[in-house]
């Protein structure tokens, strides 16, 4: 959830000066680390008295969770968002349509990973500062575990939606199957990928694609074993 500018109409000059001081404390936190940087430093860095700073953010963490929104929102509109292929919203774009959602499995799925390769790579280092950040400051904590519920959610209704529209093999366990993959596409796993890994946004991509695709079209999950 985004923090709410504090008032209604906001002054141009106030506007360009929380640009500054958000762009200034996302370089800051990721060079840095959340702990290490000061709200003292961000208002130097941004050219800003650090009273004017407070003004605007309460809190360092208040300020954090700004620039990871703003960075995590920043994706453009051709980008399809997790929740968007397979519901009843505009889903991804393709060649030629702006709001059509493609019709195949492959097609979705492609979409669907080349947007969360594509988010996890612009944001991925602000979530390594988030993380930092979790122990100590409750309103990080709680915005991390949000999302992390939001994942799972989103994820259930784009399986869902691929089950609706009859493009998964049939016996399928759609929730097992939603649930395994958000955990796959999530933020928390990004980070892990990025230190053992080191993929790049391609790489990234390819296999989320290769993941889910698998995931798709072998109705048969591994054998559950009871005690």
């Amino acid at each position: 959830m985004m923090v709410k500018d504090k008032g209604q109409t906001v002054d141009p000059r106030i506007r360009r000066t929380e640009r500054a001081v958000m762009a200034a404390a996302g370089e800051l936190f990721v060079r840095q680390g959340y702990t290490a940087t000061t709200m003292s430093q961000i208002a130097s860095a941004a050219d800003c008295a650090e009273r004017t700073l407070f003004l605007r953010f309460t809190s360092k963490a208040e300020l954090l969770k700004r620039v990871v929104d703003q960075t995590f929102a920043g994706m453009g509109p051709e980008e399809p968002g997790l929740d968007e292929p397979g519901t009843d919203k505009p889903g991804p774009t393709t060649p030629g349509s702006a709001n059509a959602t493609p019709d195949t499995l492959e097609a979705r799925l492609q979409a669907l990973a080349n947007n969360i390769a594509a988010t996890m790579i612009r944001t991925g280092p602000l979530f390594a500062v988030a993380r930092e950040a979790e122990a100590s400051e409750p309103l990080i904590r709680e915005a991390f575990d949000a999302a992390r519920r939001d994942t799972i959610a989103a994820s259930r209704r784009v399986w869902r939606g691929l089950e609706r529209d009859g493009l998964i093999s049939s016996g399928i366990d759609v929730d097992w199957v939603a649930d395994t993959t958000a955990l796959l596409g999530a933020a928390d796993t990004y980070l892990l990928i990025r230190t053992a890994m080191g993929w790049d946004q391609q790489q990234l991509a390819a296999w989320l694609f290769r993941t889910w695709l698998y995931f798709a079209t072998n109705p048969e999950p591994a054998a559950v074993v009871h005690p």
